[in-house]
């Protein structure tokens, strides 16, 4: 009978080997922050103005707070914004974690806003530094994108756009914000 346990647990036990074999190794503390520094210029306070499009084509104005701070022993940045029309009523609140994901070797960023929407986005730093790119498929078709980047001023600068086959893309907003606080 132990001879029979054996020859039946052996090669249970050889068949899940590959299995520990595959998994990829957890990233230290030290690469995940290795990973995070092309995105550390975004950390601080920014205010400023942009517009937005909306479906009838008119330009919004509005007046934008984004709050970025370095969480988690610099491993993901916490990003609170906050956007007001002219007249000071909220028009936009969402916050987002955004952080590098060892296990798929890409950037994510998950943002909630007031009105209980959630969006689970890619973003890429830019080539050259002090810019990146965040976008996801649009629920009803398309999709959307942002791009910031620090001016040589030091501005925040960010495009946002809208794209119904991902080759034609339509600018829908546009903001620059000035470093008000770190």
């Amino acid at each position: 009978m132990r001879l029979h346990l054996h020859s039946f647990a052996l090669p249970l036990v050889l068949a899940s080997l590959p299995t520990y074999a595959q998994r990829p190794a957890t990233p230290t503390p030290e690469q995940l922050r290795r990973q995070m520094r092309p995105l550390q210029f975004l950390a601080g306070t920014w205010q400023g103005d942009g517009w937005s499009l909306a479906p009838d084509g008119q330009k919004y104005p509005f007046q934008q707070t984004e709050q970025v701070q370095v969480r988690l022993d610099s491993v993901a940045l916490l990003v609170q914004g906050l956007g007001r029309t002219p007249a000071g009523q909220p028009v936009h609140q969402a916050l987002a974690t955004l952080s590098y994901d060892a296990a798929t070797a890409t950037y994510r960023m998950r943002s909630m806003t007031h009105q209980g929407q959630f969006i689970d986005a890619q973003a890429t730093p830019l080539p050259g530094g002090r810019a990146m790119q965040w976008g996801f498929a649009y629920p009803s078709g398309g999709q959307v994108r942002f791009t910031i980047r620090l001016t040589p001023e030091g501005h925040w600068h960010e495009v946002g756009e809208f794209s119904r086959d991902g080759q034609k893309w339509q600018q829908t907003l546009e903001m620059t914000l000035r470093r008000t606080g770190s």
